[in-house]
C-alpha cells in the first residue's frame, strides 16, 4: 500500500471538479456590508404585504424572522439547509446565519461547503468578559488532563487502540492498494 494525501486539489482533480477559490462569493458576501432589508425582501413571499415581514432585532442586531414569510422556493431550500448543511429540528424561525446562506444559494453564489468554516463577522460573536468563566474553563482543562482523558494510551479509542492522529472528518492521509 502507498499513502495518498487527501488534499482538496487532489480530490478535485480525481473527481473532475473545478478548484474553488479560497474567497468564494459566499465568503466575500459575509465579509461585506449586508443589506438585511434586501435579504429579507428577496426571501419572502410576494403575497406578504409590505411591512408585515420583519427581522426580530436584539441588542441592535438583526437576529431572525418567522419562516411563514418565506416564498415557496425559499422554504424548499430552507428545509434542505436545516436537514443537511446546518441540522436543526426547530424550523419555525429563520436565523440570520441560515437566512444569509439561503440568500446566497438562491442568488447562485459559489459556496465552498467542503472548505474550512467561514468565520462569522465579529459582531456575531458573544463574548463574556468575566474572569471567573476563564478560570473555570482552565480548571476544566486541568481536570481533563489529570484524569488521563485524551492520553494516547489506546484506551477508549474507536479504532482498536490505534491513534491515527486524525480527528473526525479531518483525515489528512489515506491509503489505497
Amino acid at each position: 500500500m502507498r499513502p495518498v494525501p487527501f488534499r482538496k486539489d487532489i480530490i478535485n482533480a480525481h473527481c473532475g471538479l473545478p478548484d474553488m477559490a479560497e474567497e468564494n462569493e459566499y465568503a466575500l458576501f459575509l465579509r461585506g456590508d449586508i443589506d438585511h432589508d434586501e435579504v429579507l425582501g428577496f426571501l419572502i413571499d410576494d403575497n406578504i404585504p409590505n411591512g408585515v415581514a420583519s427581522w426580530e432585532v436584539q441588542n441592535k442586531e438583526h437576529n431572525q424572522f418567522r419562516r411563514v414569510f418565506l416564498s415557496n422556493e425559499a422554504i424548499a431550500w430552507f428545509y434542505l439547509i436545516c436537514a443537511r448543511f446546518s441540522p436543526i429540528t426547530h424550523v419555525s424561525e429563520v436565523t440570520k446565519e441560515r437566512a444569509l446562506l439561503l440568500y446566497a444559494i438562491m442568488k447562485s453564489y459559489s459556496i465552498n461547503v467542503g472548505g474550512p468554516r467561514i468565520p462569522k463577522p465579529p459582531s456575531w460573536h458573544y463574548t463574556d468578559d468575566t474572569e471567573e468563566s476563564d478560570e473555570e474553563n482552565k480548571e476544566d482543562d486541568d481536570d481533563v488532563r489529570s484524569s488521563g482523558a485524551g492520553d494516547d494510551n489506546g484506551a477508549g479509542t474507536s479504532n482498536g487502540g490505534q491513534d491515527d492522529g486524525a480527528e473526525l472528518l479531518d483525515v489528512s492521509l489515506g491509503y489505497i492498494e
